[in-house]
């Protein structure tokens, strides 16, 4: 079978070239996109992994538990008849009845804490017991189910995802993702030639940022506007819109990264180009941006 090169009116370096660097340029898109996923993902297991690390999360677990479980109002109410059941009683330590965490107290620090104290007490014990154990932190009977959808179970839901389970696999899947966007970035890098490969790597990490950034941008904003002005709402709005700063961050910071990487390869490529062209001529280049 031949090729009738009459009636193809292609130039004839495509003639020549065009099928064969069709693959060519099927496996670069594809290493492109592999690419951008890769990063998009790694963001994300990142961000995870520094909201849970045990500082960060057990600041936004308490936050989010002062909320849920409205300490403030559960010890101005029992921090009186605890008093009174440690004085009747000889047992060396005690918990709240009417708090939902089992957090263990001991005569001397209900007899002489204040109330803000106990509050402070209270919840750091709290966010240990959530970061520890999770959702199963909530349940003293064994039976508790979060099925029902109001504030407070999804606010519950919420602050049990900040935990040390969370954090593992959050650690696991960043190290899986940094493998995957190493091996993407060096087939990315193999596929491309000269300062081809710095605005490849550079497009493919600005498409992996892009999406995250619209996301995380969207849920901030969507969460900005819900409950109008319910104090309680309020509150939640601020922590999770707090929790959501740091992918947000990280995702802008990689979007400018390739943003400089791929202005990198444009400019080497045009000051090599003019460098390489001889006087008076015009620069052509071969490969595309």
């Amino acid at each position: 079978m031949t090729h009738d090169f009459e009636d193809d009116h292609r130039p004839l370096r495509d003639r020549i070239y065009g099928d064969a660097t069709a693959g060519r340029d099927g496996r670069r898109g594809l290493a492109t996109i592999a690419l951008a996923v890769s990063v998009f993902l790694l963001v994300a297991a990142v961000s995870a992994r520094q909201l849970t690390a045990p500082g960060p999360a057990r600041s936004i677990l308490e936050s989010g538990i002062a909320l849920t479980t409205e300490i403030e109002q559960v010890i101005a109410e029992d921090h009186d008849a605890l008093r009174q059941l440690v004085e009747s009683n000889n047992s060396a330590v005690f918990t709240i009845p009417d708090y939902p965490l089992d957090v263990v107290l001991t005569r001397d620090e209900i007899l002489k804490s204040t109330d803000a104290q106990l509050r402070e007490t209270v919840l750091a014990r709290s966010s240990g017991l959530v970061y520890a154990h999770g959702l199963d932190a909530f349940d003293r009977t064994g039976n508790q189910s979060f099925g029902q959808l109001s504030t407070q179970r999804l606010l519950e839901f919420g602050v049990g995802q900040f935990s040390q389970e969370t954090h593992r696999r959050a650690n696991v899947l960043s190290v899986v993702f940094l493998l995957a966007t190493a091996a993407a970035a060096c087939f990315v890098v193999a596929s491309r030639e000269g300062w081809g490969r710095s605005r490849a790597l550079g497009l493919a990490t600005i498409l992996g940022a892009v999406p995250g950034i619209l996301i995380v941008g969207l849920v901030w904003l969507a969460v900005g506007r819900m409950g109008g002005g319910d104090p309680f709402v309020a509150d939640l709005r601020q922590v999770v819109q707090t929790a959501l700063l740091a992918p947000l961050r990280n995702y802008l910071a990689v979007f400018i990264l390739g943003a400089l990487l791929a202005a990198l390869g444009v400019a080497m490529a045009m000051i090599d180009a003019r460098l390489e062209a001889p006087a008076g001529g015009a620069v052509e280049t071969d490969e595309a941006i």
